[in-house]
Parts: C-alpha cells; sequence; structure tokens
C-alpha cells in the first residue's frame, strides 16, 4: 500500500496537482516504520507529503479525489468517514471485492490476478500521458512493494509482473536496498523457526501452525509462518492461527497453483487472493477456528474429484489447445479463472467436435488444393535471368525471392518465398531443382532454369 501510494503521489505530481499520503504513523509495521527511518535520514522532503487520517478528514472536500490503494473497501481504510468526504474516489487494488466494497468510486481498478497494486500502479506511471519522475528510493520501495506481495515472486507472478519490475529498475530501483528494507531481526527469525516446529501435515497436503496464547500474534507473523510452511514437502497450502491484539483470532492463508484458499478463507467471512488469503474471526478461540478449519480442508478433499477441462490455450506439462484433460477441481478453477480452460460441458465438447471437424475440412481441402499445385509447379519450369561477369560466372546467388517472383511473372501463379527451400547454392548456369513446401506433407520439385 505504501508504494502504490508513492507512486500515485508522484503522478500527480506530474499533473502539478497537491497530493499527499494519508498515512497513521502510529499504527505502521516494522518495515514501513523502516522506510519512514529511511526518507527521515536520507529524502527528509517526502516527508512533507505525509498527513494523518486526522488532519485529512479537516482537508477533503467534495471537489478533492481520494485514491484509495490497495483496498477497496470501508473496513480496509484508516478512517471510514474518509471516502464520504468526497464524491470522487478512485480505487486502485489486487483484492477480491468484499461486501463493504466503496460502491460510488469513479474509478474501480481491481485486477484480482494482477500481483500487486503497486503493479497496477507502475503499469499507470508508465502509461501516462505526461512523464512521471521517480527517484531511486521511491522506485526502491515501490519494487520491494512488488516483491513483498509475490513472496520473492513465488505468487501470481506473470509477465506484467517482471514488466512492472524492468519499468522501476529503469527507474533506478536498487535491489540490494530492497534486500535491507525487507531484512529481519533475528528474534523474529528464530521465532519462526520455533513456530515451524509446531506445524502438522494434515491430509498429507495441508501445513497448519496454530500459535501459542504466549506469543503476541499480529497480521504479519501469520502472514509470514504462513509462507514459510509452504516450503515444507508436500504442502499445498499452508495456515497459521493466532489471537490478535484486538481480541479476534486471525487466519493467514498461503497456497502453490492447484489450491484456492481464498475460497476456504470466505468460509470464515475473510478473503483474498487464490494463493493468499486470511480471515479474522471475533468472539472464539484458536481451538475452535483451527478444528473449523480442518473441517472446511476436510470438505475441500472430498471435493477434490477429477474433472475435466478444454484448453483455450497450450499448457507447458498439460496438453494443447482444444485438448481435454482431467485435472484436480482446485487446479481445474484456476484454469478457469485465469482463462487457460473452458468447462467440459456437453454444448462446450460440441462446439470443440464441430471446431475440429470443420478444421480436418479445411485441412482435407488445402491438401488437396496443394497437391493440385504441386502437379502444376512440377510441370511449369521457371528462368531466372541473370548477368554474369567474364569469366562466365554469376554476380551473387539466385535467391528465393527471385524465384518467386519470376514464377509469378511467368506463370501468373503465387509462391510463398518462404517456402521455396534453396539448399543448395545457384550460382551457375544451367537447370537447377529446388523444393517448394506447399504444405506438410507436400514437397513440390520445381525447375529453375538459370539463363544469360
Amino acid at each position: 500500500a505504501f508504494g502504490a501510494a508513492m507512486g500515485v503521489l508522484k503522478m500527480a505530481h506530474a499533473f502539478n496537482k497537491e497530493a499527499y499520503i494519508i498515512i497513521d504513523m502510529n499504527a505502521l509495521d516494522k518495515t514501513v516504520k523502516k522506510i519512514i527511518q529511511l526518507i527521515k535520514y536520507e529524502y527528509v522532503t517526502f516527508l512533507d507529503y505525509f498527513i494523518s487520517p486526522g488532519h485529512a478528514l479537516d482537508m477533503l472536500d467534495r471537489n478533492d479525489l481520494l485514491v484509495m490503494v490497495d483496498h477497496h473497501s470501508f473496513g480496509q481504510t484508516m478512517d471510514e468517514r474518509l471516502p464520504m468526504r468526497t464524491r470522487n474516489v478512485a480505487i486502485i487494488d489486487h483484492h477480491r471485492k468484499l461486501s463493504d466494497s466503496v460502491e460510488f468510486a469513479v474509478m474501480n481498478h481491481i485486477e484480482p490476478y494482477a500481483s500487486s497494486s503497486v503493479e497496477l500502479v507502475t503499469e499507470m506511471l508508465d502509461l501516462s500521458s505526461k512523464k512521471v519522475l521517480l527517484n531511486a528510493f521511491e522506485a526502491t520501495v515501490m519494487l520491494s512493494g512488488i516483491m513483498v506481495d509475490t513472496n520473492n515472486f513465488m505468487y501470481r507472478t506473470g509477465s506484467r509482473t517482471f514488466e512492472a519490475c524492468a519499468i522501476l529498475r529503469n527507474y533506478g530501483a536498487d535491489t540490494f536496498k530492497v534486500k535491507n528494507i525487507l531484512r529481519e531481526g533475528l528474534a523474529e527469525i528464530q521465532q519462526r523457526s520455533h513456530l515451524l516446529s509446531l506445524a502438522e501435515l494434515v491430509y498429507n497436503k495441508f501445513s497448519v501452525v496454530e500459535i501459542p496464547d504466549t506469543i503476541k500474534a499480529d497480521r504479519i507473523l501469520l502472514a509470514k509462518t504462513a509462507d514459510m510452511l509452504l516450503d515444507i514437502d508436500d504442502t499445498i497450502a499452508a495456515f497459521a492461527i493466532g489471537a490478535l491484539s484486538n481480541g479476534d483470532i486471525g487466519i493467514s492463508a498461503r497456497s502453490l497453483e492447484g489450491f484456492n484458499v481464498q475460497v476456504v478463507m470466505e468460509k470464515f467471512d475473510g478473503g483474498g487472493h487464490l494463493n493468499n488469503a486470511g480471515a479474522q474471526i471475533a468472539a472464539t478461540t484458536n481451538d475452535k477456528v483451527k478444528n473449523q478449519l480442518l473441517e472446511y480442508l476436510g470438505e475441500a478433499v472430498q471435493e477434490e474429484k477429477p474433472m475435466k477441462v478444454i484448453l483455450i490455450k497450450d499448457l507447458r506439462g498439460k496438453g494443447k489447445k482444444g485438448e481435454v484433460i482431467d485435472v484436480a477441481a482446485g487446479y481445474g478453477n484456476f484454469l478457469l479463472s485465469n482463462k487457460t480452460a473452458i468447462e467440459a460441458t456437453s454444448e462446450n465438447l460440441s462446439s470443440i467436435e464441430a471446431d475440429r471437424l470443420k478444421k480436418e475440412d479445411e485441412e482435407r481441402k488445402t491438401l488437396e488444393e496443394m497437391k493440385i499445385l504441386q502437379g502444376m509447379v512440377e510441370k511449369l519450369p521457371v528462368k531466372v535471368f541473370v548477368k554474369i561477369g567474364e569469366n562466365g560466372k554469376l554476380f551473387g546467388k539466385i535467391n528465393s525471392k527471385q524465384i518467386s517472383d519470376q514464377f509469378k511473372k511467368q506463370h501468373n501463379v503465387a509462391i510463398d518465398k518462404r517456402k521455396i527451400q534453396v539448399t543448395n547454392d545457384i550460382n551457375s548456369l544451367g537447370s537447377h531443382t529446388v523444393n517448394v513446401k506447399l504444405h506438410k506433407n507436400v514437397v513440390a520439385n520445381l525447375e529453375v532454369i538459370v539463363v544469360e
């Protein structure tokens, strides 16, 4: 959120707009505190752009623009009154819509399959009609946001993610400074290592940790613990459960490509992404939440029967476009959601079969046409006229373009020069034979007569 806010601020400045980042200095996680310290030491003028939620409430009027980054609901704002103070709210987020989302936004740029809100903002900076000036520090903070949200490019990382990183790198983002920003203290690492020792493997595929009451849990600890649990062999999804300071029980969930933790968290009235989700449950205990989670995971295992899908894109290691494949239900839903496949319903199968038959018919007709063309080509030699030197040698060599042009000129039949295969150099007068690959199963022998 912080990195995305920095990007939006700089875009506003490019358009000569007065702009600020609303930030609660009393409610920062350790990583953002570290960034604030760097700003105080090296980029002190940036502090002028920070205002508190209370100050923002005093400043905002109906004509101002409030940009909500990395969140979209009233419950996630620092103060629920903020969106109500203006008629101009824009949302840039990558989380699935929640039930209390701000519905009156004038712009909703919500892409759940983007790696992070920073990725979306970086694309906007790159497409801006005015040049946005990011310095190396700002680009570094934004890059660290992408790395946090993707867990070092492990989750939801696509080509657009790396394109955004390349843009930030061009602005001077420093990967060594990113590492410094994201480093942790020894005590934190030791704590998570202890929690890792408490992990249970459920149904031979889910890793679950219940954080003891003796350890003060927060959303960051839960998230980092869940991330670490995914490194356990055979784990397809990981869950960390712990009591939060407000008395709620928090769950952080992570998964690999084939399992949808978002669906599981929604059963706890939470949400998030396919591979990265969470929930907070009031008036309950760790044990009750864990037992409920195990029940939901049991249901998921029962539902994980193979499902048939039709690939609408080539999928490496699985099949080619148009093929019907069997996959686990969770992975199948993932393929449907990212538009790599469609359900193998009777209607879709009929449509695919009709397309296949049509393609076969077109292929058969093309083959017949190419065989007719083969007979024509082999009966029609083509003359290529050249200049020769005093010693009788050609100036240069005959190429496929010359042959194609002359065949069209002499016989009024077009042959794609890319289909003419001049495998041996034609550098003398007389008759030569070249192959013309008209079709994968049809190759014609064309006589080329080189004349002075």
